[in-house]
């Protein structure tokens, strides 16, 4: 404040300097308008004797600076004031948020200058951004350290009884531990896929994939062991060539049917397929029972869904809409014909190909991409 109070002096004194000399020009001004008149003009106005000042005007004049001096300082204190209190106020926020206090705003005051309001407003909005980020990034890690931990201390239990002699360590204990290691690089995977995607750092091997087939390796994968947790899965996937990181679209359709034992009702489930000349359609539909309305917004945003006692963070949602977005395509939340959660990787078809031979015959290696600029969403 005290900056601003030396910043107010200053455009008060300047203010007044201001007025003293548009009054000195003037009287200078007069002085000579008068002098070349009685020279050139004498017989156009009385004689210079009787224009000549005396004390009265000397005095007149006198006042006449003083009050315009006095109304020059009031007018340069109020608009200091006016000016410098938002800067101030801006000013002291910025500290307050170096310092850590990512809460401060500044304030625009009467608002008289609209530049100096809108640079305040585009602080606060700065400053508000910054806080929700600080508070996201905390979110984030106590979210990641509790999904970290939790598969590193069923491992480590289990390990310890096996050394301890507790459990045997055979196959069945093997393959018991194998369970929350992958859950663990799946986390650590899809953690790196969004980091990279809001970096804008997510790279895409992009070839000509056949999605049925990848589906296929989909279901190899999680099939058997979905249906014997009471999830069994339908596929409906007819052959369909697109250009795509296949690697990345495996991970997301994995990443939907992990939320759907994680967060669904045992029941069907359905994966499905869905094509034409502009856009191909991996749809994956659970049983229910679906999301409140409230989620359906934030359902892609990861640690804002799945905080539940079936555990998750939504994580692997915001991956799959990272792999959907690098694509060139979306992700979609829409509610199932059976009232259960539907969500939709829609793929834009830079090369798509439908075709009724068999995969054996079907050599993707000589499939040459070709761009289609101007797609639009189907949403």
């Amino acid at each position: 404040m005290r900056a601003a109070r030396a910043l107010g002096r200053r455009i008060a004194v300047r203010t007044a300097l201001v007025i003293l000399g548009v009054l000195g020009l003037s009287a200078a001004g007069a002085f000579a308008l008068y002098g070349w008149v009685f020279e050139n003009y004498p017989d156009a106005v009385a004689s210079p004797q009787a224009w000549r000042p005396q004390s009265v005007d000397y005095v007149a004049l006198a006042s006449a600076a003083v009050v315009a001096l006095i109304g020059a300082t009031v007018a340069g204190l109020q608009l200091a004031r006016r000016l410098v209190m938002p800067l101030a106020s801006l000013s002291g926020a910025a500290r307050a948020i170096a310092d850590g206090d990512l809460s401060a705003r500044a304030l625009a005051g009467d608002r008289s200058f609209s530049e100096t309001a809108d640079l305040v407003d585009d602080f606060n909005l700065m400053a508000a951004r910054l806080e929700t980020l600080a508070a996201d990034m905390t979110t984030w890690n106590a979210s990641i350290a509790h999904e970290l931990r939790t598969p590193v201390t069923i491992v480590k239990g289990r390990l310890q009884a096996a050394a301890d002699g507790v459990l045997p360590l055979d196959r069945e204990m093997i393959l018991t531990l194998l369970k929350p290691v992958d859950a663990l690089g799946r986390l650590i995977e899809d953690l790196r896929v969004v980091s990279l995607a809001d970096s804008g750092r997510l790279q895409l091997r992009l070839t000509p994939q056949d999605l049925a087939q990848r589906l296929d390796d989909v279901r190899a994968l999680v099939g058997a062991e979905a249906e014997a947790e009471g999830y069994p899965i339908t596929w409906t996937t007819p052959a369909t060539v697109v250009v795509c990181d296949g690697d990345r679209i495996q991970q997301a359709v994995l990443a939907l049917i992990d939320n759907v034992r994680r967060h669904a009702d045992p029941g069907p489930v359905l994966v499905s397929l869905t094509a034409d000349e502009r856009f191909a359609v991996i749809a994956v539909e659970d049983s229910g029972p679906g999301l409140p309305d409230a989620m359906t917004q934030s359902v892609f945003t990861a640690f804002k869904h799945g905080s539940g006692e079936n555990g998750g963070t939504g994580l692997g949602l915001a991956a799959v809409r990272a792999i959907a977005e690098a694509h060139g395509g979306s992700a979609h939340y829409l509610t199932g014909a059976r009232l259960g959660s539907r969500i939709e990787i829609c793929l834009p078809a830079v090369l798509q190909v439908r075709f009724q031979i068999t995969h054996a015959a079907m050599d993707l290696s000589k499939i040459e991409a070709v761009p289609n600029p101007g797609m639009t969403t189907p949403y």
